[in-house]
């Protein structure tokens, strides 16, 4: 990739970034904004720094990132196998339409009270809110994969009498895999919203307890720290699935 196609990709954002953060560490210093509420970013980034190098960040990344993956991975597994066989087959779409058009437009967050009486204020109710959250994206786009397959070359596979996996495998996955992929993406925001949502709520560890613990003891400027990892937790995460997404559909790079 050339430099000013680096530029055109990350040089703007990061340029837009920069220039957000020299404006409002300037408001700070003059004091057109209280430093008690909004901290200098220079104090921010030395303060996360010292994070990173005293070892004390890894801990609430690691439980967050553990109960987001459990959750996630899970949602993808289950959403992408229920959303296939309704697509393919209209009895088992009959059978699941009405439960999930009940439960899918229901605001996960609004999920949270039953799932405490159900599963307490532990980890399998994170989980279980986290995988609420990202299974439904997963689903839709699988049902809408598998219904939006082409015909002629499933007709072909047939006439051919190529077997079931090998059609499975060479027709059916690639054709519906980027679609697959696209709800899989969306679903990942979801859940780290989630996935924070329920830690705050609960107190357990992660990323959103230190949050709401700072911000209760009105530490502010650790407050910001903590949101800045989150921030960059989220970002490394959206992107990695973005580079393996394009590494599981590069056929579609060669066809452009």
């Amino acid at each position: 990739m050339t430099l000013g196609r680096l530029w055109e990709k990350w040089g703007w954002g990061w340029l837009f970034i920069f220039v957000v953060g020299a404006v409002l560490e300037a408001c700070v210093q003059s004091g057109a904004i209280k430093a008690a509420i909004v901290p200098p970013p220079t104090r921010v980034l030395e303060t996360t720094w010292g994070l990173v190098v005293g070892g004390g960040l890894w801990g609430p990344v690691w439980h967050t990132a553990s109960l987001l993956m459990v959750g996630w991975a899970s949602a993808c597994v289950c959403g992408a196998a229920l959303g296939l066989a309704m697509g393919f087959n209209r009895r088992v779409y009959a059978l699941f339409e009405v439960l999930v058009e009940l439960i899918r437009p229901i605001p996960k967050p609004a999920l949270v009270p039953p799932l405490m009486l159900l599963l307490g204020m532990g980890p399998g109710m994170e989980i279980a809110i986290v995988f609420l959250g990202a299974f439904f994206p997963v689903l839709i786009a699988a049902i809408q994969a598998a219904q939006g397959l082409d015909p002629v070359r499933l007709d072909a596979a047939r006439t051919l009498r190529v077997g079931k996996w090998a059609t499975i495998r060479h027709v059916i996955v690639p054709q519906s895999l980027p679609m697959v992929l696209s709800g899989m993406k969306i679903s990942l925001a979801l859940a780290i919203v989630l996935a924070v949502l329920a830690e705050m709520l609960t107190g357990t560890g992660g990323l959103g307890a230190m949050i709401v613990d700072l911000q209760r003891s009105f530490r502010a400027r650790e407050m910001y720290a903590w949101v800045l990892v989150l921030a960059v937790f989220g970002c490394l995460l959206v992107y990695g699935f973005e580079w393996l997404e394009r590494r599981l559909t590069f056929w579609q790079a060669e066809a452009q």
